[in-house]
């Protein structure tokens, strides 16, 4: 929940429900058990939504993080694993697989007709 004042952001809201379903569910014996997900995986999953955790209260730090300065601030992966924090969203460019699932979803929806294309997208990247 945000309180009254503050600026709401989808990816802050996506990481609380995460650990609502998780927790409201009593889902973490079940992750580990039959994907072997681990409390560090959940973490990773959250950074890879919304960006590095604040340490003090888990929700997502509000303010963009240049990591090619100072030390790593995701706490999911190593840093020799910073390739995999730019497939869902990327901090970087822009350009990510959520971006592409929107984009076509709301293609779809509209009935546009086709605008992107991620198939020739990578073939000239």
């Amino acid at each position: 929940m945000h309180e009254a004042g503050q600026e709401w952001h989808h990816e802050t809201s996506s990481v609380q429900m995460l650990d609502y379903l998780i927790e409201d569910n009593g889902l973490m014996p079940i992750l580990n058990e039959t994907a072997g997900l681990e409390a560090n995986d959940i973490i990773f999953i959250k950074e890879l939504i919304a960006g590095p955790m604040d340490p003090r209260t888990g929700a997502p730090l509000k303010h963009k993080l240049d990591v090619s300065v100072g030390p790593w601030p995701y706490k999911g992966r190593q840093e020799s694993k910073s390739f995999l924090y730019d497939i869902v969203a990327n901090k970087s460019s822009g350009i990510d697989v959520d971006k592409w699932d929107y984009t076509i979803r709301d293609d779809y929806f509209m009935k546009i007709g086709r605008v992107f294309e991620f198939e020739r997208f990578m073939s000239f990247r």
